[in-house]
């Protein structure tokens, strides 16, 4: 069917749902929707033409080339470029269970010559186990008519071949992210040329991370010398086993790469492509401090990773994203939010502790006088034994005049007495409990007015949370002057 609107790229973000769409270069007035990439593919007949996909996981459907299965097989010199980027949007192959490359196996994608692949994971993919060791025993996760094929801004993982190439073979890959691939002979990483590409962590005979190939301005191991800028540092990844493939402020590929090979204005994630003046290597661009953890964080709970969510409040709880993520709260549960509960005020007291054990239960009398008779009070009773001491704070004794206290056990637990120590008095306090997360330390601040520019004072930092909720004692409230108190998160 055909679509038509007043300007494509306007109505772009509207139009995601239909799945991908073909545009052709020369009509940006209209789209031909489809149900999946390979009829977008078969649709187009112009030279050049964009066909979009929308965020998905596509991982059905087979075209075969040379004999080989790919679920998507690009046989016409177009782009396709994903809409949102890899952490949407996968390519998933099929791997033979047991054996990974066989008969069964789906390559990701097949390129032909001028073709381009943009914004894409390309994962799971893999080979046969026979025949031709190019056509259909390489590239499990792209495989290449020649040079000319170019993969752009896209991660491939997961991926294997029987020959050459377990995550490309004979591309050439601007800005991308290959790691956990592997080939039974030749370059677990790459067969081809890398421009600013990170090849880390693929496994293979020869060439772990690639072989035979021409390598500009990549983080690589071994040093690639065929090729200028390149080096060998581990690339430090934010966390590799979680898939979160961005990069730490202290990565060496953090403004590494070569400007002339930058693919675009953006990178995966939708943000700006070069930062700082000069492009990273790899598929992720370093937005700054604390951004490469946060973007991870937003794509975890399915949240937009190119900057339109990062200030939108989905669970409407008062707390953007941000400061969801800084707190460590679930962003699509209102219930789970940064809140200091009401403050819990204990008056003063007289603290009284005696000798104890865990195996018998106490009680606590009080008495004003001493003149005969005695008459003393039960202050409480059945309270629980801790080993060694066990503590109970008085807030009902007498502001003015004398106090007397006498603890004991039941008749029935044939204890020895009780060593009641002199008693302490507890100024009052209040106790403050917040809404916590064991993965963040918390600071607690108080002021006495909540004027135009109320000063705040720290109380207490570095407190650690607990899971639920974590609590801590003013012990210095007392006065008539109102007492103001703030929680944040340190870190």
């Amino acid at each position: 069917m055909i679509r038509h609107s007043g300007c494509f790229n306007a109505s772009l973000r509207r139009r995601e749902a239909w799945g991908p769409r073909l545009t052709p270069n020369n009509s940006p007035w209209g789209a031909w929707a489809v149900n999946n990439i390979q009829d977008a593919v078969d649709a187009a007949t112009v030279a050049g033409a964009l066909v979009w996909v929308s965020n998905g996981v596509y991982r059905t459907g087979a075209r075969a080339v040379y004999g080989m299965s790919n679920r998507v097989a690009v046989t016409k010199p177009v782009t396709v470029q994903s809409v949102n980027g890899p952490a949407v949007t996968s390519i998933v192959g099929y791997q033979v269970p047991g054996t990974t490359n066989g008969p069964a196996a789906v390559r990701c994608v097949y390129l032909t010559n001028a073709a381009v692949l943009a914004g894409f994971a390309l994962t799971n993919g893999a080979t046969q186990t026979s025949g031709d060791a190019y056509k259909q025993r390489s590239g499990g996760g792209v495989w290449c008519e020649s040079l000319s094929g170019v993969v752009s801004n896209c991660v491939l993982s997961g991926n294997s071949a029987s020959s050459l190439g377990g995550g490309a073979y004979a591309s050439t890959l601007n800005n991308c992210t290959l790691t956990g691939n592997s080939a039974s002979t030749y370059g677990g990483g790459a067969y081809g040329t890398l421009y600013n590409c990170i090849a880390y962590f693929n496994t293979a005979p020869t060439g772990p991370n690639y072989y035979s190939a021409s390598l500009t301005n990549c983080c690589a191991f071994p040093l690639a010398t065929n090729g200028l800028g390149n080096f060998t540092n581990a690339p430090l990844f934010v966390d590799l086993a979680a898939g979160n493939l961005r990069l730490q402020s202290s990565s060496p590929c953090i403004n590494a790469g070569n400007n002339g090979y930058a693919p675009g204005l953006t990178d995966l994630d939708g943000r700006p492509r070069v930062v700082g003046g000069t492009v990273d290597v790899g598929a992720y661009e370093f937005q700054g401090p604390g951004m490469s953890e946060f973007i991870g964080w937003l794509q975890q709970y399915g949240l937009a990773t190119d900057g339109s969510a990062d200030y939108t409040d989905p669970d409407a709880d008062g707390h953007n994203n941000w400061q969801e993520w800084i707190a460590g709260t679930n962003p699509t549960n209102a219930a789970s939010v940064l809140r200091l509960s009401p403050p819990l005020l204990t008056a003063p007291g007289w603290q009284l502790r005696w000798s104890s054990d865990s195996a018998h239960s106490y009680f606590v009398q009080q008495a004003t006088s001493l003149s005969t008779p005695v008459s003393f009070t039960t202050l409480g009773g059945n309270i629980p034994g801790l080993p060694g001491v066990t503590a109970y704070t008085d807030t009902t004794a007498p502001a003015l005049g004398p106090a007397f206290y006498r603890v004991g056990t039941g008749s029935s637990n044939s204890a020895t007495p009780p060593s009641l120590q002199v008693p302490v008095l507890v100024p009052a306090s209040v106790t403050l409990t917040w809404s916590s997360v064991t993965n963040r330390t918390y600071a607690l601040e108080r002021a006495t007015n909540l004027g135009a520019a109320p000063a705040f004072w720290l109380l207490q930092s570095n407190l650690a949370g607990l899971p639920g909720t974590t609590s801590w004692t003013d012990t210095n409230a007392a006065g008539s002057t109102p007492r103001f108190y703030r929680v944040r998160v340190e870190n």
